[in-house]
């Protein structure tokens, strides 16, 4: 369009619009001012990021032939930090990170009392572990676990009791009854709408990935659906809408990162199934004078 120009209707997820263009830009440069803050904050993102990795090669290099985890810390300025009670499916302060709970329990740390290497938690943690005490598993008398059973046998129960009432509720959404009073007659607590995001911070994991995964609604009417919470319990969900998101509301320097990780993912996944094509296609000639050497295995 030309700069005076009036076009559309066009037809958009929010409706349909009617647009002018007042002014078209010449191509170059943004003004410092527009993007001072966006620069500032992908500026401290990039030293905070080379911060971390120069801490995380300071570790590594200290790790080096030293089993003594005093002496590492103090080498790389970092303070060493206890934790007890700390099983194969976690504890504090990691909760059920996999990577903790697979380095903890490598047998050349936990059995051999080696130090692990530098383990990635996540985007922005790191750590390594030593295990100065680890107890055997063990059958604990009844006594002991009499509570802990009987806790488990009633959340069984109750879960058993909340599944039938989301399957009665989804029945009646199925039979176009409104979401409201259906739940209510399921004997359900019904929360207010909401417009929630993929990283809401308040949201149960499950319950976003379902919703995201579920189909967009259409004109027949809301999209339904049940999942089982974190918690145990289970949440019952009316989809009405679906917002596009805002790709130029994220900083750009999150946005990098998100190309260079889907890249990455690509990536790998290209070369797994190469590897995999190989191994499938490949022919394997064994040569049976050369197994029934004598001295094969001298």
């Amino acid at each position: 369009m030309a700069e005076g120009e009036v076009g559309g209707p066009i037809k958009t997820d929010f409706g349909f619009h009617v647009v002018r263009v007042d002014q078209v830009l010449e191509r170059g440069p943004l003004p410092l001012e527009q993007v001072r803050g966006e620069l500032i904050s992908e500026l401290r993102d990039r030293q905070a990021e080379d911060a971390f990795r120069e801490l995380e090669r300071s570790l590594s290099d200290a790790l080096f032939d030293n089993e003594d985890m005093q002496a590492i810390a103090t080498a790389a300025g970092l303070e060493v930090q206890s934790a007890s009670g700390f099983t194969r499916t976690g504890g504090e302060p990691f909760g059920a990170n996999q990577a903790a709970i697979d380095a903890v329990f490598d047998e050349r740390v936990y059995v051999d009392g080696m130090v692990s290497e530098v383990i990635e938690l996540d985007a922005n943690r790191s750590a390594l572990f030593k295990v100065t005490q680890h107890s055997e598993a063990s059958r604990q008398s009844l006594d002991v676990v009499r509570e802990q059973i009987a806790g488990i046998i009633r959340d069984q129960e109750a879960g058993n009791i909340v599944l039938a009432q989301s399957g009665q509720l989804m029945q009646a959404l199925d039979a176009g009854e409104d979401f409201g009073p259906a739940a209510e007659s399921a004997g359900a607590t019904v929360s207010a709408p909401s417009l929630i995001s993929r990283q809401d911070p308040e949201m149960d994991q499950a319950v976003l990935f379902q919703v995201f995964t579920a189909k967009k609604p259409d004109m027949q009417g809301p999209v339904n659906g049940q999942v089982a919470g974190a918690d145990g319990g289970y949440t019952v969900f009316s989809l009405d809408a679906v917002i596009p998101g805002r790709p130029e509301s994220i900083p750009l320097a999150d946005r990098d990162a998100g190309k260079l990780q889907l890249a990455q993912q690509a990536g790998g996944a290209d070369y797994t199934a190469f590897v995999q094509a190989l191994y499938d296609e490949a022919e394997i000639v064994v040569n049976q004078d050369l197994l029934a050497a004598s001295d094969l295995l001298q």
